[in-house]
């Protein structure tokens, strides 16, 4: 097993300072909107349910886009298996509710832990699972180590790194290569994926090049007599969406979107943010520039004189 003191003096730290620190960024998260106030136990790995019986397989999903993409190999393998249940844990509100009209029979949510080393542990002793399948790059090291000290079989899947994660890892290639080398095997994305995670100390006959999960999800389902309402609507409207935008992002569109306008009047954009609980900021960010606009949340709808629909 690959060792790292930059891994054993933050797994240190977690397992004696860490947990005040936790609890305050929980507190700050909760004030902010970040946080379900009714479910706040599970960031300490308290959880809300039983565990049930029989085998469980443990898949972790940064927030809703990974978490999406691995709803369908979730159904499946419930489908191949009545004595299998599965937990899926996340990191954000937004995911949590996304799931929650989602998720399967004998599928189940739960936020993912801060990682502090006594949340992590409550968390694993309550759970106890079979397989960890880790999706994408996020890899919280307390977790990954103490799943990995109870000899559960860890895999990650759909695994992508872009440059910028590969840059900030290499002032870090120890931590990486300890982490990496307690996975018995990753699934990638691509083939640069496979190049950065050798560079940091995967090891090669450990990884395949998959594709994305996403590429193979469901349609996600809507409500057909919306659709149907909104397409009337809009009838014809040439229409665009910039959709997961953030803080830094929405400037950019409504500029591209102001000058796409002089060729195209009609033109609408729909406006999804990211993070949902920002809807009055942009609100009022699009009031204050003058834009005409319409929100989904407040019901309304997107009639010819607004420029922009807020989702």
């Amino acid at each position: 097993m690959a060792r790292s003191l930059m891994l054993s003096l933050y797994l240190a730290w977690t397992a004696r300072g860490a947990r005040a620190f936790a609890e305050r960024k929980l507190r700050e998260r909760l004030a902010a909107g970040k946080e379900d106030g009714d479910r706040l136990d599970e960031r300490r790995g308290i959880a809300s349910v039983a565990r049930p019986d029989g085998p469980l397989i443990w898949f972790h999903a940064a927030s809703v886009g990974e978490s999406l993409a691995v709803l369908e190999l979730i159904r499946q393998l419930l489908d191949q298996r009545e004595d299998l249940h599965v937990l899926i844990t996340t990191g954000t509100v937004t995911s949590a509710s996304v799931l929650a009209d989602r998720l399967p029979d004998r599928a189940i949510h739960h936020y993912v832990p801060l990682d502090a080393k006594h949340f992590v542990t409550a968390f694993l002793d309550h759970w106890k699972p079979d397989l960890a399948i880790w999706t994408e790059s996020e890899l919280w090291p307390t977790l990954v180590v103490e799943t990995h000290s109870r000899d559960i079989p860890m895999l990650l899947l759909n695994a992508r790194m872009s440059k910028a994660s590969h840059d900030k890892w290499r002032f870090a290639r120890g931590m990486a290569r300890s982490l990496l080398s307690r996975f018995r095997h990753a699934l990638v994305q691509d083939t640069l994926t496979m190049v950065y995670l050798r560079r940091l100390g995967m090891r090669p006959e450990r990884m395949d090049v998959m594709g994305t999960l996403k590429e193979g999800a469901v349609a996600l389902p809507c409500q057909e007599q919306d659709r149907a309402e909104m397409a009337a609507v809009l009838a014809g409207r040439p229409v665009w969406l910039a959709a997961s935008t953030h803080d830094s992002e929405e400037r950019m569109v409504l500029q591209a979107h102001r000058m796409a306008m002089r060729s195209s009047p009609r033109l609408l954009l729909i406006l999804v943010p990211r993070h949902p609980e920002r809807g009055d900021e942009i609100a009022a960010m699009l009031q204050s520039e003058g834009w005409r606009f319409m929100r989904r949340t407040a019901d309304e709808v997107p009639v010819d004189e607004a420029g922009v629909y807020l989702a």
